[in-house]
């Protein structure tokens, strides 16, 4: 396989054509609602095709499983933003300078029994975050059903059969 000359990264041009055999018209149709509503899914689609029909190569499965659980954890995200995804890094560099300037060690440990006070702007920084963490985790529950409602049509008309589907859908853990 040779690289795009404009590029490092190889492009489908680049890549040995997949006997249309391995392209049904649901694996089609999938590939083409993702290609409109989400690229990167579909090259994580596109690829586990390929590697699950194409020449066996080593890890395979394990790249497959890979691309399952992306897709699984990123397809509610096709749909438009319920809210800003939350940012973690951010989030808790933010209270780690709150902690250090309010003299806090991050080698102190403490007894099971030992109460800690907690500087009131620490405080109000992991609860600040907590709040925003259990937003995102609602959001997310709520931009799935939503999905689902969009996705099948038969869904859009009772949602109270989803809601235990779109639980289901989150405690499961690839």
């Amino acid at each position: 396989m040779e690289l795009n000359s404009q590029n490092l990264h190889p492009t489908s041009s680049d890549l040995p054509q997949i006997p249309p055999a391995y392209w049904t018209t649901t694996r089609s149709k999938i590939l083409s609602w993702l290609n409109q509503n989400s690229s990167s899914l579909a090259n994580l689609y596109e690829g586990a095709v390929c590697l699950t029909f194409g020449i066996p190569i080593p890890g395979r499965l394990r790249f497959i499983s890979h691309a399952v659980r992306e897709i699984r954890n990123r397809l509610p995200d096709s749909i438009p933003q319920i809210s800003e995804p939350l940012i973690y890094t951010n989030e808790v560099e933010q209270i780690s300078n709150i902690w250090l300037n309010s003299g806090l060690s991050l080698d102190e440990t403490l007894s099971e029994t030992s109460d800690i006070t907690i500087n009131h702007q620490v405080f109000n920084e992991m609860q600040r975050l907590i709040k925003k963490h259990k937003a995102v985790s609602i959001n997310n529950k709520e931009k799935t059903l939503m999905f689902f409602k969009l996705g099948i049509s038969e869904n859009k008309l009772d949602p109270n059969i989803l809601a235990p589907i779109v639980n289901h859908y989150w405690e499961i853990r690839f």
